[in-house]
């Protein structure tokens, strides 16, 4: 149980920080960055509160929990076969 509260943890900050990148470039490809950081910063973090965790949230949740179970099975199997 240990191993999959670890891994689900890891899989959830690498989703929400894959999904934050692909709404930067969104911004960036619609052209709604004006050059100044804070600004840029406020208005991309308001975006993807706004936009994209709306829509992607539960893509995340079932990938890292997909992908913790498939670890924690993955490591429970290697550490059985290991001892033999």
């Amino acid at each position: 149980m240990k191993t999959f509260k670890r891994s689900l943890l890891i899989y959830m900050i690498l989703g929400v920080l894959i999904s934050y990148a692909f709404g930067w470039v969104d911004l960036i490809n619609n052209e709604w960055l004006t050059g100044n950081v804070i600004t840029d910063l406020y208005k991309s973090v308001t975006y993807y509160f706004g936009w994209v965790l709306i829509y992607w949230w539960l893509y995340i949740v079932v990938g890292s929990v997909i992908l913790a179970i498939l670890t924690t099975a993955s490591y429970t199997l290697y550490r059985r076969l290991s001892k033999k």
